[in-house]
């Protein structure tokens, strides 16, 4: 059940993504307006949930690793959607999707754990395929040529290996609408953090245009809440490894749905859709998704 609830969470999330690209770069006025909307969701939903399930004002300790939880996502949502701005979402997904690296990496001091050779290949695959699909214009000219994105989507992977990793630290003494309220009220702070004086006023005046509302409503209100519950159902049912590789599989989703809205009769978004391109893109991501599974086995 944790594989299914993961994988439909990854689902969602891709479809989030897809919309998130189209507001970021096409619809709100800039990336802090984006960051804004997304914190105020966050905020809402927390508190929300916070008075319906009786959480309980006291603090302990798993309570904070939620809010560190919540920080780590924030800085991966955060550092995610400036990508959005300036790359490509397709290639921005499966560049931060690789945190089973880093999951693993720091399993290994902290946890005792060990790697096969198989597993030190798997990773070796996901750098690779990772590599592979941050350049734009894969050829033996542009191989060596890192693209400028690249460092700070790695970051933000890294950030999300930190917050799956305190999240189930996190369940292990705390219930799901718990940690849910603490980590939403994490990221919140983060995102708010991106944001300048004058954004809200941005932000509220953007929301004049009908499709930048509708997608705003969808996307943050309706489709996301449901995949961060999902996923945190996941992370509490299963291993944290499984549910990762799980998770993982996000940027299939995303390179599906970012097609599809780039589809002449659709053309919510204008990403690549030469043979040369989606050639190099699915082989990127089928190599990224395939060395996570064997690496998590």
């Amino acid at each position: 059940m944790e594989i299914l609830f993961a994988t439909l969470s990854a689902a969602l999330f891709g479809l989030v993504s897809a919309i998130d690209k189209r507001l970021i770069s096409k619809t709100v006025p800039n990336f802090n307006c984006f960051c804004c909307a997304v914190g105020i969701s966050l905020a809402i939903f927390a508190i929300v949930t916070f008075f319906l399930m009786d959480i309980g004002f006291s603090l302990n300790q798993h309570r904070l690793i939620a809010i560190v939880s919540g920080f780590c996502w924030g800085g991966t949502l955060g550092i995610q959607f400036y990508g959005y701005k300036i790359e490509e979402a397709s290639r921005v997904s499966a560049i931060v999707h690789t945190f089973p690296v880093f999951v693993t990496i720091i399993a290994i001091p902290f946890l005792g754990e060990r790697l096969t050779t198989i597993q030190f290949v798997a990773m070796g695959i996901v750098v690779m395929g990772a590599y592979a699909i941050s350049i734009n214009n894969l050829s033996f000219k542009t191989i060596f040529k890192v693209n400028k994105a690249l460092p700070i989507l790695i970051l933000a992977s890294f950030f999300m290996a930190l917050a799956h990793i305190t999240g189930k630290w996190a369940l292990d003494s705390e219930s799901v609408e718990s940690v849910y309220v603490f980590r939403n009220l994490g990221m919140a702070f983060v995102l708010f953090a991106f944001c300048k004086p004058k954004t809200p006023i941005e932000l509220f005046k953007s929301l004049n245009n009908k499709l930048a509302l509708t997608l705003l409503l969808l996307s943050e209100f309706v489709l996301a809440p449901v995949a961060v519950i999902l996923q945190v159902l996941a992370t509490n049912m299963g291993a944290i490894t499984i549910v990762s590789t799980a998770t993982a599989s996000r940027p299939v989703f995303v390179f599906a749905f970012v097609t599809l809205f780039s589809l002449p009769f659709v053309k919510l978004l204008d990403e690549k859709l030469d043979a040369k391109t989606l050639a190099a893109k699915s082989s990127s991501i089928a190599a990224i998704t395939v060395g996570i599974a064997v690496l998590s086995i």
